[in-house]
């Protein structure tokens, strides 16, 4: 499903199959397409270290490692680094897990010795020292089967590079010229790449993904009483939300179908200004999540040159959210609730062919105000998954989750409003 016939694959994940990590040459064109160059046992797991560096700082493994890494830009990472390298280490061409007191290839449970010493340490210098282990043993493992003297093309998939800073990190290796992420990067990615798999097996030429609005649409609902409803065409709607966002209002999106995939993008998203310096503490509460990350830009293909640094515009993680940018003086100054602390953003980049009504949002948007995107983050509360239906974003409108619904063509808000 990437943009390129031929390059390096590389998977990171817990465990499966009995590996944690592979990586493999690449040539659409041959049978097979894929030739196994290095296979890294379910022992020597990138996945789990980092799984157990979540549960250790009481978050939930398999489900919380995003916080970790927004954590991690509020700590010192040299302070906790040893500590890492007592884990698992890249060695020889390959990882090592250090099997005993400071690592197992689960969770949990934790030896008495490991959780004595993380709880000596501030949980900040611990995700630090966590996020810079695991980029340097990325990097590095990727590095080592880069061929001299040319660039090639880099695919990544599996859980650990739902890990944005670590993607941007091997977007930046010398040798690497573009990376494509597989957008359901973990485990639900995996029905998607049988799929394709089949189909190439039968012959059959497999097509880039161009969109992960693969999920399904809602079905139709009528709002009932309660509720002001819009229906309008799109130059109007536009406008309207608009009107609404440049009254700092909190708008959620129903529209077609939605996004496979971790990663809200506008189809099933919650839009909002990006001015407001608080927003990640007001909003986060309204939701009732805990995030240390600021949240997630969307802007427009035409915009994001003036955003964000060395910006590739054939760049493949642009539409899917799969990767940071480092953002320029201008982007930082005009939309700081999306900027990291670390001087980074993770952005949805939408053409017109892309997305033609968020990419006419986004653009009038910035006629009217002069920012350069919108805070994109998912429709969802803390917890609960994205959610699928229409019914379900009235319910976040009544309770006043959010403050108006884009529904397909229509703009729906409480009468009492």
């Amino acid at each position: 499903l990437a943009p390129f016939d031929e390059g390096l694959v590389v998977t990171a994940d817990g465990r499966g199959d009995f590996e944690s990590a592979s990586i493999w040459d690449f040539d659409r064109r041959r049978r097979p397409a894929l030739t196994r160059r290095l296979s890294v046992p379910s022992n020597d797991s990138l996945g789990y270290f980092y799984g157990r560096i979540t549960g250790l700082l009481g978050f939930r493994p398999h489900r919380h490692e995003g916080k970790v890494t927004g954590l991690a830009a509020h700590g010192d990472p040299a302070v906790a680094i040893d500590l890492m390298r007592d884990m698992i280490e890249y060695e020889d061409g390959t990882l090592r897990a250090r099997n005993g007191p400071w690592f197992r290839p689960f969770f949990a449970p934790y030896s008495p010795e490991l959780v004595d010493r993380i709880s000596s340490l501030r949980r900040e210098d611990v995700a630090a020292a966590a996020q810079a282990h695991l980029e340097d043993m990325v990097a590095r493992l990727v590095a080592d089967h880069l061929p001299e003297g040319r660039e090639v093309d880099v695919a990544l998939a599996g859980g650990v590079f739902a890990n944005v800073r670590v993607n941007q990190v091997v977007k930046e290796l010398p040798g690497v010229r573009r990376v494509f992420v597989q957008p359901h990067m973990s485990d639900g990615g995996l029905c998607l790449g049988a799929a394709a798999g089949a189909t190439h097996a039968r012959g059959v030429g497999v097509r880039p993904m161009r969109t992960a609005r693969l999920g399904p649409a809602s079905p139709p609902v009528a709002p009932g009483a309660g509720f002001r409803v819009r229906a309008l065409p799109d130059d109007q709607l536009v406008d309207a939300v608009v009107d609404l966002l440049a009254d700092s209002k909190v708008v959620g999106t129903v529209r077609g179908r939605m996004e496979f995939g971790p990663r809200a993008l506008c189809s099933r998203s919650i839009l909002y200004r990006t001015t407001d310096p608080t927003v990640n503490d007001w909003l986060n509460e309204r939701l009732h999540r805990t995030e240390f990350m600021p949240f997630a830009p969307v802007t427009t293909r035409e915009l994001a040159p003036r955003c964000f640094h060395d910006l590739d515009p054939d760049d493949p993680t642009l539409p899917f959210m799969t990767a940071t940018l480092r953002c320029t003086d201008e982007f930082s100054a005009a939309c700081p609730s999306v900027r990291h602390i670390d001087g980074t953003a993770r952005p949805q980049v939408v053409g017109h062919d892309d997305d033609p009504f968020i990419h006419a949002l986004v653009t009038a948007w910035h006629a009217r105000t002069g920012e350069m995107a919108l805070i994109n983050t998912s429709f969802n509360m803390h917890e609960e998954p994205i959610i699928h239906t229409a019914e379900r974003g009235l319910d976040a409108l009544r309770a006043g989750t959010i403050d108006a619904l884009l529904l397909d063509d229509r703009v729906v808000e409480r009468a009492d409003g």
